[in-house]
């Protein structure tokens, strides 16, 4: 092996080596994006279930109503207070955020206690 062909195979080990530090920087912003997009993801299904489970927890709440389940009863069952529970009964159009508040929960189970509201 001559002397010329030290330097030319250091250049080449340099140049794998910037490919290789570039590459590895690639592929970790290619999985922060595509985990960002997961989580982006994730809160828009937490966001849907919650809006479909808030929907139907007011539609049996006024079910229960209509058959005269008392609302203190309703209220016990629902974790809600009473005045919730009445608004939700009397008037058909108001949904569940509007009875309870906007960020207000009824019961939260403890498996997924730490999320926050949607």
């Amino acid at each position: 092996m001559t002397e010329a062909d030290h330097p030319a195979g250091a250049a080449e080990a340099a140049l794998a080596a910037l490919d290789a530090l570039h590459g590895a920087s690639k592929r970790r912003a290619d999985a922060t994006a595509a985990a960002q997009h997961l989580m982006d993801n994730a809160l828009v299904t937490e966001k849907v279930e919650k809006d479909a489970a808030r929907s139907a927890l007011a539609a049996s709440i006024r079910r229960l109503g209509a058959e005269e389940v008392p609302v203190e009863e309703i209220a016990d069952l629902c974790d809600m207070p009473s005045d919730s529970v009445r608004v939700l009964i009397d008037r058909p159009t108001a949904d569940i955020r509007m009875a309870c508040g906007e960020n207000a929960s009824p019961r939260v189970d403890s498996r997924s206690a730490g999320s926050g509201p949607v």
